[in-house]
């Protein structure tokens, strides 16, 4: 059997909103278009990223960080020949206001990072500090004041001084229900005609807007709710099997395929980290 070249361990703490965390190393792996419902600070330790967003592909060497806004699609892999160490942890929206609330007064809304990629090795230093000391035994004051004042700390360096509403819900009228309708019906077989239907557009101008407005396909979209479903159920220390017949995947090694190429670990893993 050939020896994987990527290693990845997810971490989670419960007691911060359910904030997760990862420490990986990639040198084959390639994460397919995906977003976050949580914010993304990442810190490349070394070698590089190559990713696109925001209709652009970018770069993240060693020493610099990675900031994406909830909802933001991206990809993700190591160079040609190369390999991606990084460490991440993904507050949500409500972390990320709270622990930043004393510093934004005035400004109301959440934070937002409007660049994905910066150099900033004092703080990316600290992000992989942070994530390996959330692996060591400490006291949960410990670990919640560390995550928090990391947290503070980006966005005090690299937030906008202006922000925005960046939940979800500005899209074309028809998109917002397509959306609504996959949402609804997520776990289930569903047929463009059901979704062009509920969008009351043809099935090729949907998918053309779905793809315009939200980064994704309609059926990426829909694969995307199956693994935040599955993510959900695992948390909860539901068996990997249960996991894959309630979130309408053909059997447990699809879901343990299609859940790997996105979250960058597999389901057991995942489970593992959440109990």
């Amino acid at each position: 059997m050939k020896k994987s070249l990527d290693h990845a361990r997810y971490l989670s703490l419960p007691e911060l909103d359910g904030l997760e965390a990862i420490r990986a190393s990639y040198r084959q792996h390639v994460f397919p278009p995906h977003y976050h419902d949580t914010y993304l600070i990442g810190a490349t330790e070394a070698g590089a990223e190559v990713f696109s967003a925001r209709g652009e592909r970018h770069v993240s060497p060693a020493g610099s960080l990675r900031l994406f806004n909830p909802g933001e699609v991206h990809t993700g892999q190591a160079p040609n020949g190369g390999t991606w160490h990084y460490r991440a942890l993904y507050p949500s929206l409500d972390l990320m206001s709270d622990a930043t609330r004393d510093m934004r007064r005035g400004n109301d809304g959440p934070p937002l990072f409007p660049e994905v990629v910066v150099a900033d090795r004092w703080t990316a230093a600290d992000v992989i500090a942070t994530v390996d000391a959330i692996e060591r035994p400490a006291s949960r004051l410990e670990r919640e004041s560390r995550v928090i004042r990391l947290v503070a700390e980006v966005v005090r360096r690299h937030a906008a001084e202006r922000t925005v509403d960046i939940k979800p819900g500005h899209e074309h009228a028809a998109v917002r229900r397509a959306r609504d309708y996959i949402d609804a019906n997520a776990t289930r077989t569903i047929s463009i005609h059901d979704l062009s239907d509920a969008a009351y557009l043809s099935p090729y101008h949907l998918i053309r807007v779905f793809k315009r407005e939200v980064g994704l396909t309609p059926s990426a979209y829909q694969t995307q709710m199956r693994i935040e479903i599955a993510k959900g159920l695992l948390a909860r220390g539901v068996p990997v099997g249960r996991v894959a017949m309630r979130c309408g995947f053909c059997d447990q090694s699809h879901l343990h395929r299609t859940f790997k190429r996105r979250v960058g670990v597999s389901p057991a893993q995942y489970l593992r980290a959440s109990i």
